[in-house]
């Protein structure tokens, strides 16, 4: 009968065991009840069947549902290896796992050993000097151009990037009128405005008719000069280009003059461009440094051609070209621009103003024979940039100190590139005497509506006296209201 009870324990143990779980503890004999009791016999198999039970379930047997939950068991007594996958990482935000912790098995380069994932997915896209110039156009707002992978969207960057920066597109800027070409970052704090007049090529009246116009002069004798209507799917915006045909002589197109540089100073020149047929030029000749001469790829594609050119001390005219390369190449340009970087901005709605006066009382100050001299009043200003007007106010007083009535001319002087004679005034007055009438008072105005950006203008007052003239008025002359003065006013200001 002992072991039929003892057969059944096991059993019924083994049957236990294998669902796993939170195992029960079966009724005993003496009590009727899962606990043995006082003055009760415990049978041996039941006591067994116990232990055994515990036995077991500690060799191998146990589970989560015998873990206590607040049991915190050490990670250092838990054996992990390869037991934690993919799915068992908590969703995206929430799992917050450092990537360098990740290694996968497709890892390839130093770039698993140093970031901890594959080369594949995040490249060293700076070790390769063809990559580090590498940009992609990310389309436009009508048609886009998803990037599928980390590099087309570095290289999409790259593109945005140069855009802000400095106008460069998809094509690499050029440096200069040499064969290499490389990505150029320009840290400038302003640009200024476009310099070219008619950029965008919105009026061609007289270019179409083949004649000089509209801002532009012909170069050479291009077949073809027509308005060509743009649409936002080019990502050109909604205005024209100009189409140049060249079926004549290499080297045709339109050109445009630019005056008025600042010496010494950097500008950036670009322009899109579509090559239909062969390739399209962007020249600029008479700069000091850097002069362009930027080439598209002949790829039937909208590019920007661009690049920086440096003004001499002088400094000289620049004229900027847009070419057909070869005999029957055909070419769309749009949105030419010219701007002057790494410059200060004007003083938007301020002023420069500068005002010197003499009262002196100095005899014989001006002697017809010594020719026209200096009154002794001057003032410079400097336009910081394109876009300023200088104003000029001024007056002389001279009194006649001979004993016939005399003539007295006076003259403002400008000294920018070279001195010049803007306005001049005269007068006759009576002999010497002690009374106003003897005594020339001239006023003076004149309006430099195009200073020279970067240019000094120096501005001063200059008389000459038939015989013998005094500067200001010294002497007993009491019927005057206040002290004769010579002055001069100069005040430069931002326009438009």
């Amino acid at each position: 009968m002992a072991r039929r009870i003892l057969l059944l324990a096991v059993l019924l143990l083994a049957a236990s065991l294998s669902t796993a779980g939170t195992i029960n503890r079966g009724n005993k004999t003496g009590t009727g009840t899962t606990a043995f009791g006082d003055a009760t016999v415990i049978e041996a198999a039941e006591l067994n069947t116990d232990l055994d039970t515990l036995y077991t379930l500690v060799n191998g047997n146990l589970d989560n549902s015998n873990i206590d939950a607040a049991a915190a068991i050490a990670l250092t007594k838990l054996n992990l290896t390869a037991a934690i996958t993919d799915t068992h990482i908590a969703a995206v935000g929430s799992a917050n796992i450092d990537p360098r912790k990740l290694l996968q098995t497709a890892a390839s380069g130093t770039d698993a050993a140093t970031n901890g994932l594959d080369a594949d997915i995040v490249d060293d896209f700076s070790s390769d000097e063809d990559e580090m110039d590498d940009t992609t156009n990310a389309g436009t707002s009508v048609s886009n151009t998803p990037a599928t992978n980390l590099e087309i969207e570095i290289a999409q960057l790259r593109y945005t990037i140069q855009r802000l920066a400095i106008g460069s597109g998809a094509t690499a800027v050029a440096l200069g009128g040499g064969t290499d070409t490389a990505a150029m970052w320009i840290d400038g704090p302003f640009r200024g405005g476009n310099l070219i007049y008619n950029g965008g090529f919105d009026v061609l009246d007289d270019l179409a008719t083949g004649a000089d116009g509209d801002g532009w002069t012909r170069v050479l004798t291009p077949t073809t000069l027509e308005v060509v209507a743009l649409t936002p799917s080019e990502g050109q915006g909604d205005g024209n280009g100009l189409r140049v045909i060249d079926t004549g002589a290499a080297l045709a197109g339109v050109s445009q003059t630019l005056t008025q540089l600042r010496a010494d100073t950097s500008y950036l020149a670009l322009v899109s461009i579509y090559d239909t047929t062969g390739t399209c030029r962007l020249v600029t000749t008479g700069a000091d440094t850097n002069q362009l001469s930027v080439t598209s790829d002949d790829s039937a594609s909208w590019q920007m051609l661009s690049g920086i050119f440096e003004t001499d001390s002088t400094p000289t005219a620049v004229v900027v070209q847009l070419l057909a390369v070869a005999q029957s190449d055909s070419c769309i340009f749009n949105d030419i621009g010219v701007y002057e970087i790494n410059t200060n901005p004007a003083p938007r709605g301020g002023k420069v103003h500068c005002y010197d006066s003499t009262n002196a009382d100095t005899s014989d100050h001006y002697l017809q024979a010594s020719g026209f001299v200096d009154s002794g009043v001057s003032c410079s200003v400097t336009p910081p940039g394109p876009g300023y007007m200088i104003t000029v106010r001024g007056r002389m007083v001279a009194e006649n100190s001979t004993a016939a009535a005399k003539w007295f001319e006076g003259h403002l002087r400008q000294a920018c590139a070279s001195t010049t004679t803007v306005d001049w005034s005269a007068d006759n007055v009576t002999a010497e005497a002690a009374t106003v009438e003897d005594t020339a008072s001239l006023d003076f105005f004149y309006v430099n509506d195009q200073p020279t950006p970067g240019q000094v203008c120096t501005y001063t007052l200059e008389g000459i006296g038939e015989l013998n003239f005094h500067l200001n008025e010294p002497g007993a002359d009491t019927t005057t209201d206040t002290e004769p003065t010579t002055w001069i006013d100069v005040v430069m200001e931002p326009v438009g």
